[in-house]
């Protein structure tokens, strides 16, 4: 029986609308290890999702560099912090190629850039809300949830890296109350 997590990312505001399974999603890790996506890439972490394919010559490289900016005004969050980038294109996107476009970015440890096998990807993009009809169509979209509280919001089109800080220290304050 699979357990049920993620709940559906339908708006701005947390929605707990319904859950969906995303458990036995295993995506590639740029270093080439297989991860659980929901236990292993989410866990117990406040994270920052990002969707990209490297062969997008328009929004992609902007929401890359929203995630480099936001990963940089992280600093000593991280590690309760993890940002998480997700390919839209897993032929494309080798662990290699994650591997290049992290490293031109300066990502750490606490980033994570997934890909691997397509029936994995495309069910957490499903999962997501966040799988394009048309790749070459896809717009851009950026998740920030807690994985302990399964609470997520979406932030369609391209927040700055300044609204999507706000967005996990106000998850990671609501750890404290």
């Amino acid at each position: 029986m699979k357990r049920l997590l993620l709940p559906l990312l339908l708006c701005l505001m947390p929605v707990q609308a319904h859950a969906i399974a995303l458990s036995q999603a295993h995506l590639t890790e740029r270093s080439g290890v297989q991860m659980n996506f929901s236990r292993e890439a989410i866990g117990d972490h406040v994270v920052v999702i990002g969707f990209t394919w490297g062969g997008c010559q328009t929004v992609c490289p902007i929401t890359d560099r929203i995630m480099a900016e936001t990963h940089e005004k992280m600093g000593d969050r991280l590690g309760p912090v993890r940002l998480v980038t997700v390919t839209l294109d897993p032929f494309g996107d080798t662990p290699k190629a994650l591997a290049a476009r992290a490293r031109e970015l300066g990502a750490s440890k606490d980033w994570l850039w997934l890909g691997g096998d397509f029936r994995a990807v495309d069910q957490v993009l499903a999962g997501l809300g966040a799988r394009p009809s048309v790749l070459i169509e896809h717009a851009p979209m950026f998740l920030v949830g807690d994985g302990r509280t399964r609470t997520f919001i979406r932030k369609q089109g391209l927040p700055g890296s300044d609204e999507l800080v706000v967005e996990v220290d106000r998850m990671l304050a609501a750890r404290t109350r």
